[in-house]
């Protein structure tokens, strides 16, 4: 086998072979490649290829060529090979032969296993790339591959999650909005509770566990939750073991007549009937095995309603929300760090300490540093932009005020500050990256707090950047974002990061923000009724900050709107995937009614591709390997 400078396996379907290699070995193993079909109107169903490449809507092929990049940690040099097109397969599958081998020998003679990741970008006449996946944890021996598969998404368009291998296909084994996504090391997530009906009351929580395979593009059921929750906490511990906390097991209408702010207008949890609000004991799920394990964990970590979750290197903090021990609804100064993290994996109760804010808060964002201190930023009920943000240090006890600099250059920004409307209540935040001086995160929209406790929300809310430097001393920086076309500030959503790298993952060529779904408009005395427009984001908003985010020369920009949701646009789980997102469930309509429609579908999405010259030139290699 032929050493090269790339990991590749060149697949040339119409060309002359592109790396001249020893002959194949006798294996009959290899990976499965499984092909997403996308239609005028939407996604489709995937599938595996059936003796012919996909076709465009006019029956031409997509595809001119793959190519698949291989990465084996545990050598120096990347070997690549050609395989000619006549050896991809027919009927069931199309299939990469002759994998290397990943069982090797250390310098003492014992046998260890490295695992291979795969790329594989399917490129058209054009030599741009339409299909793109990432598989991880391939292993082979003696030239055999067990049970490997590769799903190819479209790049920079919407795909439905699923295919003929997939045990449960592209959908949530039950339809449901806010539950939680949580990605796992392996490539794959796991979704878990949330709201799966609705009384004539409120609706009721989940008790559902779902996998996503990224290899087979299809979900899966997992265990079932000992209690149903909402509202909860899902927060990954180690590779695989995710922490469930805290959470409702129903919600209730809200009802401005009995629901007083600070509660969020659209459900709200039980009003307590006695001075304690329940919360279920704290349980966890381990996507290795698929099981549910019982936890320790006392059941007061992470139950306040619209408390925040951050996992930082070595603790989890839940920090805030509204006070669960008391009739009076009212936000707590309060936050709670979990420590011994390791006894915690063990199924024991670990170690928890509290501590005080210096401002009282309820929805806020959380955003942890290198060392595992921890920014909050909104949700101060107080409403004065003076405590907007405040830090607390590792093992410190009390939150500290930082002070903030607002850019005097930002029109939409200084309307909100001079309207006292910038500070806001669960707002979309985003982590975009850190190191050992600084944080560097995305904030957009939002509930606004006011003085009198209302919460309306209408499209002027603002998005903007802010870095935060660990040291104290320093003010906080905000930068506007200064798109051309700005994005829709919504409640109700969250966002993700995705690493764009070049072809050998040693250069960072920029990262893409996507948030799905969302909120966007009610007042103070009137709920949005409906999906309309004007009232849910039905899409997936992308943001591209090109280069280092953490580098003084990165910059942000806007990309379109890049997929329409099908299953729902309100409380939409996603978790990242090796190259995009994977996102399941919502709700079609603001109030929920006994026959508001619930959604299940799964669509994986991932950004277009680059247009930055490096990004370009990296797609030629995609598409044009070196002969």
């Amino acid at each position: 086998m032929k050493r090269c400078t790339l990991a590749l396996l060149v697949l040339s379907l119409l060309g002359p072979a592109a790396c001249a290699s020893d002959p194949p070995g006798s294996g009959t193993g290899g990976i499965s490649l499984l092909f997403a079909r996308l239609a005028a109107a939407g996604c489709e169903p995937s599938s595996a290829g059936t003796g012919s490449l996909p076709k465009d809507a006019d029956n031409n092929p997509l595809i001119d060529s793959l190519t698949v990049f291989v990465y084996d940690p545990a050598r120096a040099g990347i070997d690549f090979l050609t395989i000619p097109s006549k050896d991809l397969g027919a009927g069931a599958t199309w299939l990469v032969p002759n994998v290397p081998e990943t069982i090797h020998k250390d310098e003492n003679g014992e046998k260890y296993s490295s695992p291979l990741a795969f790329e594989v970008y399917a490129c058209n006449a054009d030599k741009q790339v339409v299909y793109a996946g990432r598989t991880l944890g391939i292993t082979v021996a003696d030239q055999k591959v067990t049970d490997a598969r590769l799903y190819l998404a479209h790049a920079g368009a919407a795909s439905c999650a699923g295919n003929q291998a997939a045990a449960q296909g592209g959908s949530l084994g039950e339809a449901r909005t806010l539950a939680e996504g949580v990605p796992l090391a392996s490539g794959d997530a796991v979704f878990i509770g949330g709201l799966n009906s609705f009384s004539g009351t409120g609706g009721i929580a989940s008790h559902a566990v779902d996998f996503y395979n990224h290899q087979s593009g299809g979900f899966r059921t997992g265990p079932t939750l000992a209690s149903g929750r909402v509202l909860h906490h899902a927060l990954r511990l180690d590779d695989s073991r995710v922490l469930i906390a805290g959470g409702f097991t129903s919600l209730e209408y809200y009802d401005a007549a009995t629901h007083k702010p600070p509660y969020p207008p659209i459900l709200a949890p039980p009003l307590p009937a006695s001075s304690v609000l329940a919360s279920p004991p704290a349980e966890m799920i381990d996507g290795s095995s698929g099981l549910a394990l019982p936890s320790k964990v006392l059941p007061g970590q992470g139950k306040s309603p619209f408390s925040s979750g951050v996992r930082t290197a070595n603790h989890i903090l839940f920090v805030g929300g509204l006070n669960p021990d008391s009739d009076t609804v009212a936000a707590q100064a309060a936050f709670t760090r979990l420590d011994n993290l390791d006894d915690v994996i063990a199924g024991n109760a670990g170690t928890a300490t509290n501590g005080t804010l210096a401002v009282a808060r309820y929805g806020a964002g959380a955003v942890a540093f290198n060392d595992d201190a921890v920014l909050v930023w909104g949700g101060n009920t107080d409403a004065d932009v003076a405590n907007i943000a405040e830090m607390i240090g590792p093992g410190e006890a009390k939150g500290v005020v930082r002070k903030v600099n607002w850019p005097s250059g930002a029109k939409d920004i200084q309307d909100q500050i001079t309207k006292k409307r910038i500070v806001t209540t669960l707002p979309v935040v985003v982590r975009l990256g850190a190191n050992d001086e600084r944080v560097l995160f995305l904030v957009s929209g939002g509930l606004p707090i006011t003085a009198s406790g209302a919460l309306p929300f209408t499209e002027d809310m603002v998005s903007y950047v802010v870095s935060a430097s660990r040291d104290a001393s320093k003010p906080i920086e905000v930068q506007a974002l200064g798109l051309s076309k700005p994005i829709a500030p919504r409640a109700y959503a969250k966002g993700t990061v995705i690493e764009r790298l070049d072809p050998p993952r040693q250069t960072l060529r920029g990262i893409d923000i996507l948030i799905p779904g969302g909120y966007v408009k009610n007042s103070q005395s009137q709920l949005c009724p409906s999906a309309k427009s004007e009232c849910l984001l039905d899409e997936v908003t992308v943001l591209r900050l090109e280069g280092d985010p953490m580098s003084t020369k990165s910059s942000l920009v806007r990309v379109d709107d890049v997929a329409r949701l099908k299953g729902g646009a309100l409380g939409v789980a996603h978790a990242p995937l090796p190259l995009g997102v994977v996102i399941a469930g919502g709700l079609t309509t603001v109030v929920g009614k006994a026959d508001s429609p619930m959604g299940a579908e799964g669509t994986v999405v991932l950004p277009p591709r680059g247009t930055s010259e490096d990004e370009k030139a990296d797609d030629a290699l995609r598409c044009n390997p070196p002969k």
